[in-house]
């Protein structure tokens, strides 16, 4: 598979990408469209199918653009996806799979395959309705009700349609995200403007507010900001973690519009994964970067490490600090608003020193990142990535340094999906002969 598709050749050999088909199936397609290095093409039919197939949960399967495996057993999908990352290890590195043996850990499977995702981010239409872009279109398909949403999630959706503010309000958004806490219970609605909220907007947000049931606080923000206008501006999502023995769970706030995980059990997989990866213990320096509002950083610190948390979203930081107040670490986690890559070069040029580097980018990765950390290595790094092409790139630059891999450990963060967590952890291990 390549991403949530399937590959396959024509009869002229090139390559062919399918959706909704799974390795070794035996299909008709019709080509639609022609790129440089292969065809798209749309399933027509499945003449012999993969036992691993099963009738999607959800009625919009295939016609909704945001889940792309549900027609495949929960119990493979994390099979599936690391046989991607595995693919990216192979191709984008160039190295054998027999060099990933003793170092790619089995995966961490999703305990929960539906009703697990904390927030969904919907498109509009003309109408004021919400929905997900069909495959392969701009046309809107309607949700108003999404299996692997939460409860939280889908009981706002169900009453969207009948809202009339909700409508006009979404009617002037690009996106309306609506998020709950976890575990699930109180939730939000982000509505991302073209422009800044005007009177008007603030207006309906109110009126949809008062008129949508569980609904905690709707905030309007400009698409790119992560900060903006809120009917309770004091309102938060909370994110339970619970990080062992030691004391009580850290209780984590989460602005309207902020980052967080999306499935709260896989989150507590993924930091209680982080926490034994990165060895934290009293006196180790760990630079957070992309730090978000202390996800990371804060079960760290609770494990007696020193903290330097970077981000640049200042909402973000503002949340980490408050966090790591209320936790009682503040004393052992600091924050700073910081672009990743300029933070980590003013932190090099100062000669500040980290006993570990710990990277959570975005999907798009972070090469410069790579790039000051190969040319000024610190002794470990742990990164945290959600796409395995954008990791395999970041690791080339790494490894190619004098980084070594030590520990591949995939996390099924987002099940019906083809995406996947993956934690990698490297040491220095020194340049390269042919370099020193």
């Amino acid at each position: 598979m390549a991403g949530g598709r399937g590959l396959g050749r024509g009869p002229d050999g090139r390559v062919v990408l399918v959706p909704l088909v799974l390795p070794d199936e035996a299909v008709r397609v019709q080509p639609i469209a022609s790129r440089r290095d292969y065809t798209e093409a749309r399933l027509l039919s499945i003449l012999s199918p993969s036992p691993l197939r099963v009738s999607p949960p959800c009625p919009l399967f295939g016609r909704c653009g945001g889940c792309d495996l549900q027609h495949a057993a929960p119990a493979a999908q994390a099979d599936l996806k690391t046989a991607i990352l595995t693919d990216a290890w192979q191709h984008i590195l160039g190295r054998s799979t027999g060099e990933l043996a003793g170092v790619l850990a089995p995966p961490v499977p999703a305990p929960d395959p539906l009703g697990y995702r904390l927030r969904l981010r919907l498109h509009t239409d003309a109408a004021g309705r919400l929905g997900m872009r069909r495959a392969l279109s701009h046309t809107l398909a309607p949700v108003r009700h999404c299996p692997v949403a939460t409860p939280p999630v889908n009981d706002l959706l169900a009453v969207w349609a009948d809202c009339g503010p909700a409508r006009q309000l979404a009617r002037r958004a690009a996106t309306v995200e609506v998020a709950a806490g976890w575990p699930p219970g109180e939730a939000f609605v982000i509505a991302r403007l073209a422009g800044a909220a005007g009177s008007r907007e603030r207006q309906l947000a109110r009126a949809a507010g008062a008129a949508l049931p569980g609904c905690a606080a709707v905030a309007v923000l400009a698409r790119d900001q992560d900060s903006g206008w809120s009917t309770d501006p004091a309102a938060r999502l909370r994110i339970r973690l619970p990080v062992g023995p030691g004391g009580p769970d850290l209780a984590l706030a989460v602005a309207p519009g902020s980052f967080y995980q999306v499935n709260g059990r896989q989150n507590e997989a993924l930091v209680a994964c982080v926490l034994a990866l990165a060895q934290a213990a009293p006196g180790r320096r760990i630079l957070d970067l992309f730090c978000g509002m202390g996800n990371l950083s804060l079960p760290l610190a609770r494990a007696g490490a020193q903290v330097l948390g970077l981000d640049q979203a200042a909402s973000a930081i503002h949340a980490a600090l408050a966090n790591a107040e209320a936790g009682g670490l503040a004393g052992r986690a600091r924050f700073e608003t910081a672009e990743a890559a300029a933070g980590l070069a003013r932190l090099q040029a100062a000669g500040r020193c980290f006993d570990l580097v710990l990277l959570d980018p975005p999907r798009g990765g972070c090469p410069e990142v790579a790039q000051l950390l190969a040319r000024s290595p610190c002794p470990a790094a742990l990164v945290v990535s959600c796409d395995p092409v954008t990791l395999m790139r970041d690791l080339s630059t790494l490894l190619a340094a004098g980084y070594a891999l030590d520990r591949l450990q995939p996390l099924d963060m987002f099940p019906q999906t083809h995406h996947l967590e993956t934690v990698a952890l490297l040491h220095w291990a020194g340049p390269p002969a042919a370099a020193a």
